[in-house]
């Protein structure tokens, strides 16, 4: 009814000045026939003569068909009847159960408040938070997937080739002359039919998009229309490149055709053989075919090269740089020619069998390659000599790649437009030993438990080393490990810790039980915690340096040192324990009772320790702090790559992830409570026999990704944390806040809103607790310098009210102002500076959803 009156109210505004008997009642101008009733809403002059008039609901009860007419139809689950109200409008009272009453009911999944104990995870995600709907259903807009993941859209035959101009802007050609292109991530067919032809390359070059098939087909688009263009050929065309020193084009039988700018003509080849791709970069060109193809474009024309180590394979598709040309082919063949030298990357790939065509090729540099084809295999070839496996949505082959940004698209023989969001994910069994600790850093990766792996290189390849003979039949084996330098230290809880020397056989060097184990370089320190601390200064002779004064007869469980020299340990109920340089031990206040298991951190005043039911707490440099985590089970490791980039991982398989701005519960597969480490976007997870990695493409000195749950650049925070993401329509709008509404000094009192949605805060740094509802957000911008008075009205007495700083450009991270309550009100008093914005926060404990009045007023 609201909406019909305004919409007649916008309607008579255009006819005020020759109507004179319109009625303003409050804000709301009514239709002449009306007056105001007690609320200020129009009632009909004739409400009550039995009859519906005008804009009249009904007038009386039996107006009303009740046969017809229920509460369902007003959006109620249960009661009634209708009723007739004194304005004539269907009064709804003796309804009852609906969206948006706090109260889970009729058919909801939530309301208000997020589903309880459900996250992305549990729909099939693998990170990000869930929310509520308006709807009164499950919100997924936080919602994320990692490595390959099928995109909207596609086609109904088979896709060959694929060009993004943008990382959701792009076009994909294949059978019969289909040709889709993707607008905002969502690949949709070209309804133009250029030919039926099959389209089998495209590519840009400076003289527009071209697309090449069968028959000499080729298309061209310039920026306005698709042409068919003159082909001096009738041979099936397979690849097409195009840049300084110009565009070209292969297909079967050695044919090369080169476009002068206006028209395309034959060059000679010096092969007869099928070629079928062609790049051209960096002012050099080179095209590949079948048997062992390799060709290259010099100031003679083509010649054929044999470089040294090549097989003699098939191969499909060519990348060019400077100093490399990157090729693949069948038999899995992925190698890297360098002059005339070959250098092929090791077979066989795990679980991949060693008769695939490789026919996708995409390269950011000569040692950061993604191939792939049949059985939707993709493989990614690093600065090393093996290549690994990365999980895919298909078992289709994967016939082309393509990339803008740091996003990689693929395409299927089913049609399908598969895409990468920077995550690759893929779990090895290196040994037929379980294995329950890790460590990764820049150096090297070590694993151990009933064995001890290291890591040749960063490829996810291990040696094993045997461990002593009394260490295997030990109940826990080895809980934690360390590497220093080529020295690995291990420790186990019954045993006390061991050292192996350049990768060779553990030797005992302490019989002191160990539950945490953590070592620095410069200066060299190696320290284990228990019962008590256990140090050593050289690697070798290790001495008691904590007594029970320190943590009374509570078990430490967990140590770890910020870069700077200060180290940290925590056990049983809720001891944590501080040593900076050249100090001792000391006892700090951590806000808990809970056990705690686990510490780790960025630097002395960004700490965070996990344990038992949930537990995660927080230093700052001035206390410890309570997070939310979500959960009950108890967390037993962490690590991360900054602050808004940290992973815990529990018993009952949970994983967590914390972006900077709240934990989000993540999809943990098939390992129960491994334990983890991170560096620089690499996560290991080691539970069983098994080895998860996740491996994420860093950005190279921006957050490129400004809508994703992580750091990706391992620097200046995640999203709008960071500055490069500043200028994004969500970080103007508030980042995290998602903030809904711009207020001003004019909005002297708001409509009551609804708190509903994501929780998207659940730790605003000015208050002492969290606050893991949904929060609602706004924007205020100062017209002019002044004070400010913000304020709220909550009959529930549970919400807060926190003003924060946004000149960097996110509602949280900035200076907080909590309110100050006075019973149902709630207020902020600030002083603002002219042209600064400052966001509006109103958050809740767990489980509290409740409407508010927020109103603004400036001085």
């Amino acid at each position: 009814m609201r909406a019909f009156v305004l919409v007649t109210s916008l309607s008579l505004s255009l006819y005020g000045c020759v109507r004179s008997d319109k009625v303003v009642c409050g804000d709301v101008v009514c239709p002449g026939g009306t007056h105001c009733g007690p609320a200020n809403e129009c009632v009909p002059d004739a409400c009550g003569n039995d009859r519906i008039d005008g804009i009249e609901e009904c007038d009386g009860d039996d107006s009303i068909d009740r046969e017809t007419l229920r509460c369902t139809d007003y959006g109620f689950y249960k009661g009634g009847p209708l009723t007739c109200s004194e304005t004539c409008v269907v009064d709804t009272s003796q309804c009852s159960e609906t969206c948006g009453d706090y109260t889970i009911n009729g058919p909801e999944r939530c309301d208000g408040m997020p589903p309880t104990g459900l996250a992305c995870a549990d729909f099939g995600f693998d990170v990000g938070t869930i929310g509520c709907a308006s709807s009164c259903t499950p919100e997924f807009g936080f919602c994320s997937n990692l490595g390959w993941q099928l995109v909207p859209g596609g086609a109904d035959d088979e896709l060959y080739a694929v060009y993004l101009a943008a990382p959701s802007t792009g076009v994909a050609v294949g059978r019969a002359g289909e040709i889709i292109a993707a607008v905002d991530g969502v690949w949709l067919p070209v309804t133009q039919t250029v030919t039926t032809d099959d389209l089998n390359a495209i590519a840009a070059t400076a003289d527009g998009i071209f697309a090449v098939g069968n028959n000499g087909t080729i298309l061209r688009y310039d920026g306005v229309a698709v042409t068919t263009m003159a082909s001096p050929t009738t041979q099936h065309l397979r690849g097409v490149s195009g840049g300084a020193p110009g565009a070209f084009a292969v297909g079967d039988n050695g044919t090369i055709l080169r476009f002068d700018g206006t028209s395309w003509a034959s060059m000679p080849s010096p092969v007869t053989t099928d070629l079928y791709a062609v790049h051209v970069n960096e002012g050099r060109a080179f095209a590949v075919g079948e048997s062992g193809t390799i060709l290259q474009l010099q100031a003679s024309g083509w010649t054929q090269l044999t470089p040294a180590n090549l097989p003699a394979v098939t191969y499909y598709a060519v990348h060019v740089f400077a100093d490399a040309v990157i090729v693949s082919g069948g038999l899995t063949t992925l190698a890297r020619i360098q002059g005339n030298t070959a250098t092929v990357a090791n077979r066989p790939v795990p679980d991949v069998r060693g008769d695939v065509e490789l026919r996708g090729l995409w390269a950011a540099s000569a040692t950061d390659i993604y191939a792939a084809g049949g059985g939707g295999l993709v493989v990614h070839w690093g600065n090393t000599s093996h290549v690994t496996k990365q999980d895919t949505p298909t078992n289709r082959t994967i016939f082309g790649l393509a990339s803008a940004g740091d996003r990689i698209v693929g395409v299927t023989r089913g049609g399908s437009v598969i895409a990468f969001n920077g995550t690759s994910r893929h779990v090895q069994q290196p040994t037929d030993f379980e294995l329950y600790a890790v460590y990764t850093d820049a150096v090297q990766t070590v694993a151990a438990g009933r064995v001890l792996l290291r890591a040749r290189s960063s490829d996810g390849w291990w040696d094993e080393t045997a461990m002593p003979a009394n260490l295997l039949p030990a109940a826990d084996a080895v809980r934690s490990v360390f590497p220093i330098g080529n020295d690995i230290y291990l420790g186990s809880r019954t045993l006390g810790l061991f050292k192996s020397i350049a990768g060779g056989t553990p030797t005992n060097v302490s019989a002191a039980a160990v539950n945490g184990l953590w070592a620095t370089s410069s200066p060299l320190r190696i320290v284990t915690v228990g019962a008590g601390i256990i140090e050593s200064t050289d690697g070798t002779s290790f001495s008691q340096t904590t007594t029970t004064t320190a943590h009374g007869a509570n078990m430490l469980r967990g140590v770890w040192a910020a870069p700077d020299g200060v180290w940290y340990a925590v056990g049983d109920n809720g001891v944590v324990l501080r040593r900076a340089p050249s100090d001792v031990w000391t006892a700090m206040s951590s806000n808990t009772t809970k056990h705690l298991l686990a510490v780790w951190g960025t630097a002395a005043d960004d700490v965070f320790a996990v344990g038992e039911l949930g537990t995660i707490i927080h230093w700052d440099g001035s206390r410890w702090r309570q997070h939310y985590s979500g959960v009950a089970e108890n967390l037993v490791s962490i690590s991360g790559n900054t602050h808004s980039d940290v992973f815990v991982t529990g018993t009952s398989f949970t994983r967590l992830h914390y972006d900077g701005i709240s934990w989000s519960r993540m999809a943990a597969y098939e390992l129960e409570s491994p334990a983890a480490a991170t560096f620089r976007g690499t996560t290991y997870y080691v539970a069983g026999k098994l080895i998860e990695r996740t491996d994420r493409v860093m950005a190279n000195g921006a957050e490129v990704r400004c809508q994703d749950p992580f750091d990706n650049n391992a620097k200046d925070g995640t999203n709008c944390d960071d500055p490069t993401c500043k200028d994004e329509l969500q970080c103007r709008l508030g980042g995290a806040c998602e903030t809904l509404e711009r207020v001003t000094c004019e909005t002297s009192a708001l409509a009551t809103s609804t708190y509903s949605g994501v929780a998207r805060i659940t730790d605003l740094p000015c208050l002492d607790h969290s606050t893991p509802g949904p929060e609602a957000s706004f924007r205020y911008v100062a017209m002019t310098s002044g004070e400010v008075t913000v304020a709220i009205e909550d009959a529930t007495h549970q919400l807060d009210l926190v003003v924060t700083d946004g000149e960097a450009g996110h509602c949280v991270l900035q200076t907080c102002r909590p309110a100050i309550a006075s019973g149902d009100r709630q207020s902020v008093t600030f002083t603002a500076t002219a042209g600064r914005m400052y966001y509006i926060v109103v958050d809740g404990p767990v489980g509290i959803g409740a409407p508010f009045t927020l109103s603004v007023a400036c001085m």
